[in-house]
Order: structure tokens, then C-alpha cells, then sequence
């Protein structure tokens, strides 16, 4: 250890089985210290945060540094990192926990925010029939039918997962939508259909930070 810069020791958190709380099988968090190269090398896990030296987080691996999550979890899981690793308070993390969960359950929290990235690499009629079992691309078949919308190769349409709760507009049923834009969905889709806020909070926040 005499040979790395003090600079690149971090205390590392690993995220899972903190939340016994709401996973009953979980348990205890586990802190671990290791010393880094400059490069990282030496790290055990490839999913980790660390608080280094300077005060600085250093996420790696964890949604809040994917592209392909969304806002609120992103945001879920720098609180959480912030407030275990710099003040070490486990019931102030769960209290954040239990906040987030509100904001779905108020129905409250902006679509936008909660609204999964999925990169579209070419048309859909060349995935799999498999593929295209994915929430994300039946979402997007549906929406380009019904919606009169196109989502390009290479673009990173965001979905939801949906409900309905009467028929009156002739729209065929479906559990997901897939747009670039949520602005995109016309009203006449949500006058029969409602985001399915407890389906969307296990996606976007109980199967990342609890």
C-alpha cells in the first residue's frame, strides 16, 4: 500500500441488502475499505461508491451513473450515497427511502422522472421476436401504431408502464408505452389509461436502493 497515492483510498459501500426494513431477507450493510491504483484495477466489485479523501463520491457501476436510468433514480441513489457515506446515518437513509416511495404512491412525481431509458440500436422489425418482448420495444410498437410517432436508430426513447382504467377512446389495450417525449402521448390515450405508479416504483426505485 506504500506505493499508491493516499488520494485513491476509498471507503466503499456496497449498496445491497441495506433496506431490511423492505427486504425482509436482507442484511447488514457491509463497509469495506480497499486501496485503489490509478486506474481503478484494484477494485473487488464492479458496482461500488466510495467517499474519497477530498470529500468527493466515486460511483461506479450503480444506476445513478448509467445513462439508461432514469431521473428518479439517479437521484435516489446519490441521496443515499451522500448521506451513508458522509454521515454515516442509516435511519436518515431510510427515511429518504421512505420519501421517495411517497412521491409515487402521492402520484406527485413528474413522468419524466420516472419515465426508463432504452437505447434503440435499428428498426424495430429486426429484433428478435424475443427482444421484442421487452417492455421498452412492445411499448414502442404500440405507441408508433397508435401514436403516429418514430423513434429513430440510435435514439433512447424512455417507457412506462400503464393501466386502464376505462375505454372510451377505441385506443387497443396495452401495460407500457414507449416515447422520446412524454408530451408525445395525446390525451385521448390518457383518458382511458393511468401510469401504473407501483409497477413503475418497483422498476425505478424498490429494485435499486431497498
Amino acid at each position: 500500500m506504500e506505493n499508491l497515492d493516499n488520494s485513491t483510498l476509498i471507503l466503499f459501500l456496497q449498496l445491497e441488502n441495506l433496506f431490511g426494513e423492505f427486504s425482509p431477507n436482507a442484511g447488514p450493510i457491509s463497509l469495506m475499505l480497499f486501496a485503489l491504483s490509478a486506474d481503478g484495477k484494484r477494485a473487488a466489485k464492479k458496482n461500488y461508491a466510495g467517499l474519497k479523501k477530498d470529500g468527493t463520491i466515486n460511483i461506479m457501476g450503480f444506476s445513478a451513473k448509467r445513462s439508461d436510468s432514469c431521473s428518479i433514480t439517479r437521484k435516489a441513489q446519490k441521496t443515499l450515497f451522500d448521506i451513508l457515506l458522509k454521515e454515516a446515518d442509516i435511519e436518515k437513509a431510510r427515511d429518504a427511502v421512505r420519501q421517495f416511495r411517497q412521491q409515487f404512491k402521492d402520484k406527485t412525481i413528474p413522468l419524466a422522472d420516472i419515465a426508463v431509458p432504452r437505447g434503440i440500436d435499428k428498426p424495430l422489425d429486426q429484433y428478435t421476436a424475443q427482444a421484442r418482448n421487452h417492455s421498452a420495444l412492445r411499448g414502442l410498437e404500440y405507441s408508433t401504431k397508435n401514436f403516429n410517432i418514430l423513434s429513430g436508430t440510435g435514439s433512447k426513447p424512455r417507457y412506462l408502464y400503464v393501466k386502464r382504467k376505462r375505454n372510451t377512446s377505441g385506443l387497443p389495450k396495452t401495460d407500457v408505452v414507449t416515447v422520446e417525449d412524454i408530451k408525445d402521448i395525446p390525451q385521448k390515450f390518457w383518458d382511458d389509461f393511468e401510469v401504473d405508479y407501483n409497477r413503475q416504483m418497483n422498476l425505478t426505485l424498490r429494485g435499486k436502493v431497498e
